[in-house]
């Protein structure tokens, strides 16, 4: 009886439309009337579909709530995970800088163990390969100027001494005499060397 009192109030007698097939929606309802053409009989099928339509929405609305929650949840892991990776790219960019400048003594920190991280400890290797260049290059320079300092220092004396030999020489030839005495009954003979090394002694 509860089925007769909703059929009666749905609209499922013919109404005069031409079609002998015809189907309406009405609301939570769909309706589908065929009429026959020879007893012109109407069979009619309604179906209510008010429950499916209502289980779809609420399907529907907690999908998207959920589908909302999880987005709501991924800014809040992304946001802080973004502004951990720009913090340390940005010291890193900072280090980069300052070694661009010459401080082959710069260092970053590392804070994590992802990409950024191996960044961080690929730069500070870098860093510090080049401060270690720099230190071998200054002690091989030191050491040449060193080297060529001690072979000018060397050339100096050379020159000096070559210079008191000779001023040796010249005394002592100055002490010899421009020519030796004629004697008749002497026969004179003279050999001279002159000093190769040059140097102030005690008298005695």
């Amino acid at each position: 009886e509860e089925d007769r009192e909703k059929l009666e109030g749905l609209p499922l007698a013919p109404d005069g439309a031409d079609s002998p097939q015809e189907t309406r929606d009405l609301d939570d309802w769909i309706i589908v009337r065929l009429q026959d053409e020879e007893s012109e009989m109407v069979y009619g099928i309604a179906r209510p579909i008010g429950q499916s339509l209502t289980d779809l929405r609420r399907t529907a609305g907690r999908n998207f709530a959920v589908g909302l929650g999880l987005v709501g949840l991924a800014l809040v892991g992304v946001v802080p995970l973004s502004r951990r990776i720009t913090r340390d790219l940005g010291t890193l960019a900072e280090g980069v800088e300052r070694l661009a400048t010459g401080d082959l003594g710069t260092r970053v920190p590392v804070r994590s163990r992802d990409e950024v991280g191996h960044l961080a400890r690929a730069f500070n290797r870098m860093a510090q390969d080049l401060q270690l260049n720099q230190q071998q290059l200054l002690e091989e320079e030191k050491l040449r100027k060193e080297n060529e300092l001690e072979r000018r220092l060397l050339e100096v004396e050379n020159s000096r001494k070559s210079e008191e030999l000779e001023a040796a020489r010249a005394f002592q030839l100055s002490l010899l005499p421009k020519r030796l005495p004629d004697h008749p009954d002497l026969a004179n003979d003279v050999f001279m060397n002159t000093a190769t090394e040059v140097g102030a002694g005690g008298g005695g």
